[in-house]
């Protein structure tokens, strides 16, 4: 083990692990290939559930900052939730079989979780893939850091239930800090630099996305600044050492457009990463933290799923 910095302002940064519960009427494969048309399904349906248009905009196009040093710095936020794909995908599902879809709620994020429960509601009654795969949402169920599991959303309940809030400096000092770690994307992450997407990005060129994507969304969701100035951390970044794998690029499906455009090819870069170096234990927290919140195009809909643990 090594010593490791702890997460800035952590006490203030909340989520919710959470898992959508969802019982299958008909027979339905849950396939990874599904995941990026998620994001127009769960649209549609939230207009179908009749959401008001705040409410819809709030849940999934979050605004800029108004703070004009924040607009220079930040991306435009994604939403303040973040879908991960189940483990062994492709999943043959009969009907009356339930699926656990992983679910990660950021600060704000956890206020909201009614009104996402509503869209997703309103998908099951339609299928959750081009009118396949009908569902009923039937509990939306919480992890604290032991790993015990409590609805926090349920069917059949008409109060509300407790939430199950973690907060991000616990859940850090209850990890390892392990001196090399393998960085793995398994779902497609669709990284751009100026409008065209990387194909093979390295260490170093990917270290900015991870950066941009946790500082931008615990901004947005939990008002944090999770650093003053980011070359320190570009500075550790050049002392991490890449020990072995690579990324590669690797195409998903052909999504159709949501307003009736042409289909569109879509891809990404997936791959391992094996990280050590004096560098490493000065951005663990950060990597951790974008464990959590996936990363490029599409990453609240479950593309750029990465996980991080220690190399043997």
């Amino acid at each position: 083990m090594s010593a490791s910095i702890a997460i800035p302002q952590g006490e203030r940064i909340e989520f919710v692990r959470a898992f959508l519960v969802l019982e299958f009427r008909e027979p339905f494969t849950f396939s990874e290939a599904m995941l990026p048309g998620l994001r127009g399904e769960l649209r549609r349906a939230a207009r179908r559930a009749g959401l008001a248009p705040e409410t819809f905009a709030a849940l999934f196009d979050p605004p800029v900052s108004s703070d004009p040093y924040a607009q220079r710095r930040y991306q435009r936020p994604g939403p303040a939730f973040v879908l991960q794909p189940p483990a062994r995908l492709p999943r043959e599902l009969a009907a009356g079989e339930s699926l656990e879809l992983p679910l990660l709620l950021l600060g704000r994020g956890a206020g909201q979780l009614a009104s996402f429960c509503r869209v997703w509601l309103a998908l099951g009654e339609v299928g959750i893939d081009q009118g396949r795969g009908r569902f009923t949402l039937n509990t939306v169920l919480a992890e604290d850091l032991a790993g015990n599991r409590f609805p926090i959303w349920s069917l059949v309940s008409a109060a509300p239930l407790p939430l199950v809030l973690t907060r991000a400096d616990w859940w850090l000092d209850g990890l390892p800090t392990p001196k090399q770690v393998r960085l793995t994307l398994h779902t497609p992450a669709r990284l751009l630099a100026n409008g065209r997407p990387l194909f093979r990005p390295g260490w170093e060129s990917l270290f900015p996305f991870l950066l941009r994507r946790a500082g931008s969304m615990v901004h947005a969701h939990c008002e944090v600044e999770l650093f003053d100035d980011p070359a320190p951390l570009l500075d550790a970044a050049r002392r991490v050492e890449v020990l072995g794998g690579r990324l590669r690029w690797r195409d998903w499906r052909v999504l159709e457009d949501e307003e009736g455009g042409e289909p569109r090819e879509l891809g990404g870069v997936v791959g391992k990463l094996d990280l050590g170096g004096e560098g490493l234990a000065e951005l663990l927290w950060l990597l951790r933290l974008a464990s959590l919140l996936n990363l490029g195009k599409g990453a609240a809909y479950g593309a750029g799923y990465l996980s991080l643990e220690e190399v043997p």
